[in-house]
């Protein structure tokens, strides 16, 4: 199994597809808002052996281009918003994996599930 998941927040999904599914190959994680990375990071340094085999860790999210948008805090519903407080670095999933051979791609991203989805286009295929 290798999974993108995007809007990873502090690893609770991660403890589900664990429990679900065993231990992962190969799991990439996204998430913008910086207080849950650190969190979601802790985690994954602290159980990684049963984890994964391979895990990536990015502090950003995800959209159809790679850019810079206005981000709103929010705990697990932080969301882009043009109301957002600060700026989170986004990435098209087809620029940073161009050719990761995904089983999943989960996404709880607050309504930019479209704009992610036109960028991993090309893994996709």
């Amino acid at each position: 199994k290798r999974i993108i998941h995007g809007g990873a927040f502090t690893g609770d999904t991660i403890r589900i597809f664990v429990q679900k599914l065993g231990k992962i190959e190969k799991l990439v994680c996204f998430e913008p808002d910086m207080k849950n990375f650190a969190y979601l990071t802790k985690y994954l340094k602290k159980e990684k052996e049963k984890i994964a085999d391979e895990i990536i860790a990015f502090p950003c999210g995800l959209w159809n281009k790679t850019t810079q948008l206005k981000f709103k805090s929010g705990g697990p519903g932080g969301t882009i918003s043009s109301e957002g407080e600060h700026l989170v670095p986004v990435v098209a999933i087809d620029d940073v994996l161009p050719e990761f051979p995904a089983t999943y791609i989960t996404m709880d991203i607050e309504g930019a599930e479209i704009e992610a989805l036109e960028g991993a286009k090309m893994l996709i295929k």
